[in-house]
């Protein structure tokens, strides 16, 4: 296999972290390293015929029977894509919190699950596997990692040239850097970090809101919105509505071209509760995410799209992160709602570093 080629079954979990912060990139069990490893060791097995003459004090049969297993064992897919352990209380607590993983999270080094998370992550640094520290963006790391991978052992065997001879790793669709598929996979990661970093930010905000705040607008001008309106706006409206339609053609109702679109502040709805308003972003969240990876698989990422309330053509990815900024905006907007009416709410809660 040419030394730059993305095999089909790394491409699928390239982009991934676990909420742990474990990279499911350098997972065997999720790149296809396993499968892979499983393979040429029988191949160097029955090159040397050794089931015949060394199994000595086991049964050869049954030991091949463990190989093949091995062998057609289903690549795992992810953590962001339903892998990963089921009952994972890592994924539940930062689904909560509306975060993507712990370190996205400013309660790291206070979690209740802090036993669990170092145990996850010193046992997978130990196997050889890649973590994300706090505070750190995944996409450059995801490209240093990769080029490390190829080059470490057993992530290795992915782009070794004799496993490709026996037909073992299928590779991905126009992989090489430099391609389309590895611009646009590269562009997509970009897009979900800025999406991570926004919405968890929005999501520690809306935590400092009572509900008995929510008629709140500011006292001086008009045409404001209340808090509950604006939390509605960052909740519902902000960003993945949008990146769906320009992902996925559903743009929902009403009409974006329409003039109902955009009513004025007094019109638009609002949340009952911060509870609420904390759920609807959760599900605007996983919506935005979702729309990401999508986005990030189709060779339409840089082709130019109007969008619906008009203006000039952009690249897809232009208009995906301009939607990833106007939710940005909006949480300026409640950060400087906080400071006005009080709240004890400084820079680095603006930036999620609070």
């Amino acid at each position: 296999m040419d030394a730059h080629a993305m095999p089909a079954s790394f491409q699928n979990v390239r982009g991934q972290m676990g909420c742990c912060g474990i990279w499911c990139g350098s997972c065997i069990v999720a790149n296809g390293a396993l499968n892979a490893l499983a393979r040429e060791f029988e191949a160097i097995l029955d090159g040397y015929d050794i089931l015949t003459w060394g199994a000595n004090d086991f049964d050869p049969g049954e030991f091949r029977k463990g190989l093949a297993s091995l062998q057609s064992l289903p690549s795992c897919p992810g953590c962001a894509r339903g892998g990963g352990r089921k009952d994972c209380a890592l994924r539940a607590c930062a689904e909560g919190y509306c975060v993507s993983g712990c370190t996205e999270c400013v309660q790291f080094t206070g979690c209740p699950h802090a036993g669990l998370l170092r145990h996850m992550r010193e046992g997978a640094e130990a196997a050889g596997l890649f973590v994300l520290s706090p505070g750190e963006l995944a996409a450059p790391r995801i490209e240093r990692w990769t080029e490390s991978l190829k080059g470490r052992f057993p992530g290795s065997i992915l782009w070794d040239a004799s496993v490709q001879r026996h037909g073992e790793i299928e590779e991905a669709d126009d992989p090489t850097p430099g391609t389309s598929a590895a611009r646009a996979s590269a562009a997509a990661d970009m897009l979900v970090a800025e999406a991570v970093s926004a919405y968890a930010v929005t999501a520690g905000l809306i935590r400092r809101v009572d509900d008995s705040e929510l008629s709140w607008r500011p006292p001086l001008g008009n045409d404001w919105m209340t808090m509950a309106q604006l939390l509605m706006h960052c909740a519902s409206f902000a960003c993945g509505k949008a990146i769906r339609g320009f992902v996925r053609g559903d743009w929902g109702t009403p009409d974006p071209a329409s003039a109902d679109h955009l009513p004025r502040a007094g019109e638009l709805p609002e949340v009952a509760s911060r509870d609420e308003a904390l759920a609807l972003l959760e599900n605007d969240r996983l919506l935005t995410m979702e729309c990401l990876m999508e986005a990030g698989e189709s060779p339409a990422l840089f082709a130019p799209v109007t969008a619906p309330w008009g203006g000039a053509p952009l690249p897809l990815f232009r208009q995906l992160l301009m939607m990833i900024q106007h939710l940005v905006q909006h949480k300026g907007q409640l950060y400087y709602y906080l400071k006005l009416m009080g709240k004890d709410v400084s820079t680095p809660d603006l930036w999620g570093n609070g």
